[in-house]
């Protein structure tokens, strides 16, 4: 009789235990359908620079229900506004490049009048060359360039609600950060060199012609002065492209996808340098400045690694043009320099690798950008515009 009651005794404690299992069980299965997600992390992806791609919920704001989890694929409304984004980074490459083209125009047919009229002896083609000898096309694109990079940068920021105060508050940088990432651009900037000139030797040798880079020689060629020539690459250049493509074009993009953000704004970054040669360097050293900034959550660490790279170019070349006994001296520093950034590279792509994507995010990047008028808009133009710049040089 004892077993007897024993064994029902136990067979109830069990009873009462499975039925307080399933209450939990239910109780937590009600609070997973009721949780709301993180509007600035909607995607639950933990390799994502949390903050960085700003608030979700303007682009869909059922996210901010309780229980809603977003679809694998995006539905009309969400892949509608999310086009807009796109659209907008797109825009504003077209505009960028309009501006450049139709000021440079205006510009130069304003200074051609100018100098027939007061040199009516002068052949238009006379003209041209004085203008292309001379200082002043350097002068009018360095003006057209920064004033272009400004105004299409602060208009995409406003009409995207992003302030300009987060584009330069840093997260978590010092002075070992920010030589670590100076050494690692040299080291891209140098390896990059080499290849290119690797490149054109073999194009060359196939009785082809590359379009030559226009980095440097504007200045040796061109009789622009060093120090103007020196503010505009080694200062106004950085700082203001980085305002328009890590500043604007990368937040704009990385609403969704942070890892396309970084690719297609280096993508657009070398494509706007209008030759293949300049196209590889600012694509490779884009992809880092993409991931940097994402990193720290500012154009400052970006900005300070261009101005470095730039400047270091100049000096390169300057020095090997006016010092050349101590041209070799010069390439051994640049080894040495780039065996150094290439370990810290290997090292700070182990412990910072750019964002992953989580299949939702991955519906949400390539596929839904190719479907936003600006955005393919910028592509076909920039690619016609590179296009006809090799065809123009043969390659």
């Amino acid at each position: 009789m004892a077993d007897n009651l024993s064994s029902e005794y136990y067979r109830a404690e069990i009873a009462m235990l499975n039925s307080e299992i399933k209450g939990l069980t239910e109780r937590l299965e009600s609070t997973n359908r009721l949780a709301v997600r993180d509007k600035y992390d909607p995607f639950g992806n933990p390799t994502d620079y949390k903050g960085f791609s700003g608030d979700y919920s303007r682009i869909d704001p059922r996210i901010t229900e309780p229980g809603y989890k977003s679809p694998l694929s995006p539905d009309y409304e969400e892949r509608d506004n999310l086009k807009k984004w796109y659209g907008l980074g797109g825009g504003c490459l077209l505009l960028r490049f309009v501006m450049t083209e139709v000021f440079i125009f205006i510009l130069m047919w304003v200074i051609y009048t100018l100098i027939r009229h007061r040199s009516p002896d002068m052949s238009p083609n006379d003209v041209r060359s004085y203008m292309a000898g001379t200082s002043i096309m350097a002068g009018i694109n360095t003006i057209v360039f920064i004033i272009a990079n400004i105004i299409t940068a602060v208009f995409g920021l406003k009409k995207a609600g992003i302030r300009f105060t987060s584009l330069i508050r840093t997260n978590d940088i010092g002075a070992s950060s920010t030589m670590q990432y100076c050494l690692i651009g040299s080291a891209l900037w140098y390896i990059c060199t080499y290849f290119i000139k690797a490149m054109e030797l073999f194009f060359n040798s196939l009785g082809l012609t590359t379009t030559p880079s226009t980095s440097a020689s504007a200045y040796f060629s061109g009789g622009v002065p060093l120090a103007i020539f020196a503010i505009y690459t080694c200062l106004l250049a950085p700082i203001t492209e980085e305002l328009f493509f890590r500043g604007m074009l990368l937040r704009v993009f990385s609403r969704a996808n942070q890892r396309f953000a970084v690719f297609a704004s280096a993508f657009f970054f070398g494509m706007v340098h209008g030759n293949l040669q300049q196209f590889i360097l600012a694509f490779v050293m884009g992809i880092f400045l993409g991931h940097i900034t994402l990193k720290h959550g500012s154009i400052i660490p970006a900005s300070g690694v261009h101005i470095f790279v730039n400047s270091l170019s100049l000096m390169t070349v300057f020095m090997k043009h006016y010092l050349r006994d101590v041209s070799f001296a010069v390439d051994m520093v640049l080894i040495v320099f780039t065996a150094i950034g290439v370990l810290l590279l290997i090292i700070f792509r182990i412990t910072d690798r750019i964002p992953l994507t989580t299949p939702e995010q991955n519906r949400r990047g390539m596929s839904t950008a190719t479907g936003s008028w600006g955005f393919d808009f910028a592509l076909v133009i920039l690619f016609a515009n590179m296009a006809y710049v090799l065809c123009s040089g043969n390659l």
